[in-house]
């Protein structure tokens, strides 16, 4: 799953506490918490300036949200250091998470050290490329009146964490690996100049469905070569090795936002709303304690980090040629499906609804996009009329299933 939200009102001073203030003070690595990780800096534009992979010092931080470069001294924006609590000229940054399925989460908390490292290792590189491809919609605008546009890459901080928000103050929270990937409102040019994102391109509509199912087929693909089965599911993929009664019972945070904005019936929006409206306040807790009640929970559906180890002993031996033939197949399929409920679509959609369905099949977003190019250039698809876009900027070519259009045509 993916989520994207604004930086805003006081939350700029939470965010400027993630990092570290010297070499023994983090707050995604606490002394023996094995369920959190030091922030680390990702994104093109991280690269650009040479902090990519670096660990995430909260001066740095700090002076990088407020739209200054990492020393302080040159401000990258008009605006930069414009930011009083919730009185503000400039948007800091977005929150960007990334979420992984449930039995993800569960196999890392309750596998060994190395399955744990291979799990949350598949998790950042799945992020690592998925943002190098949202990259694709940062935006810096130039000149007068923002006139010039330029592509930009992003300066990025990742932080992992391992439990969802509890449900109440008296019930243990259960394991969730996510991951904030705080997105700098200041991105850097392949030609070296810094300016603000546009951010209209990052909350545009069906962002987070388009790149979270990305993400989930990355982080599927990953998790196959390191010998896990995955599922297809309703909402995405899950281990095959891990009970879905085990699942639901780890899943008390997702169910209770569910109570209130039902998945299939619910807008983004709505569960948004659902959400914040359900949190409690997050408190400490003990991650050696929090491990030994995961591992005592997890018994009574016979899973024990025996059961999470003998599921990693998958292996795809599907050749090159079957990948690709299935892959065909796969777009085929879902084509036929968007058939029945639209009359057209356009090739965004094949591709988000086709990278959806392929979570759980262990092919890569790669795959299934070459796929869906070669669908809509084949004979059994029908290019159709062009329609404008959202913004009304530029347009989209429309287009149907031969089979849909002939049925249309006989009802009429």
């Amino acid at each position: 799953m993916m989520t994207v939200g604004k930086v805003g009102g006081g939350r700029i001073w939470y965010y400027e506490t993630l990092g570290r203030e010297d070499d023994n003070d983090y707050y995604a690595k606490k002394e023996g918490n094995e369920l959190e990780r030091e922030g680390v800096f990702i994104g093109t534009g991280a690269e650009r300036i040479e902090l990519e992979d670096k660990a995430v010092e909260n001066k740095v931080f700090r002076k990088l949200m407020q739209g200054f470069d990492p020393t302080g001294k040159e401000a990258w924006v008009q605006n930069a250091g414009k930011f009083e609590g919730s009185k503000r000229d400039r948007m800091p940054a977005w929150d960007v998470t990334f979420s992984a399925p449930k039995s993800v989460s569960i196999a890392g908390a309750l596998g060994s050290d190395e399955t744990r490292c291979l799990i949350e290792k598949a998790h950042l590189e799945a992020i690592k490329e998925t943002v190098k491809e949202l990259e694709e919609k940062c935006i810096v605008r130039k000149g007068k009146g923002g006139s010039i546009r330029e592509n930009g890459g992003f300066i990025a901080a990742v932080f992992q964490h391992g439990t969802a928000r509890q449900v109440n103050e008296k019930t243990p929270p259960d394991m969730q690996l996510h991951s904030h990937v705080v997105v700098i409102n200041t991105a850097v040019t392949k030609s070296g100049k810094k300016g603000a994102v546009d951010g209209l391109n990052l909350l545009e509509k069906g962002i987070h469905q388009e790149y979270g199912a990305k993400y989930r087929a990355r982080l599927s693909q990953k998790l196959n070569l390191i010998g896990f089965q995955t599922v297809k599911t309703k909402d995405g993929f899950e281990l095959s090795s891990i009970p879905a009664e085990a699942i639901k019972h780890f899943s008390k945070r997702s169910q209770q936002v569910a109570k209130r904005a039902p998945r299939d019936k619910s807008t983004a929006k709505e569960k948004l709303k659902a959400a914040l409206r359900t949190r409690v306040a997050k408190s400490d807790h003990d991650p050696k304690k929090l491990l030994v009640h995961w591992k005592e929970q997890a018994l009574q559906f016979g899973v024990t980090q025996a059961t999470v180890e003998a599921g990693r002993r998958h292996q795809d031996t599907r050749s090159l040629a079957q990948r690709w033939k299935e892959a065909l197949g796969l777009t085929e399929r879902v084509a036929d499906e968007l058939a029945k409920t639209q009359t057209t679509f356009t090739k965004k959609e094949l591709n988000v609804a086709t990278m959806k369905a392929g979570a759980g099949t262990g092919l890569m977003p790669e795959e299934m996009t070459k796929a869906v190019g070669a669908f809509i250039t084949g004979k059994t698809i029908l290019r159709l009329a062009m329609k404008r876009d959202e913004k009304g900027i530029g347009s989209e070519r429309l287009y149907s299933t031969k089979a849909n259009m002939e049925g249309i045509a006989q009802k009429a």
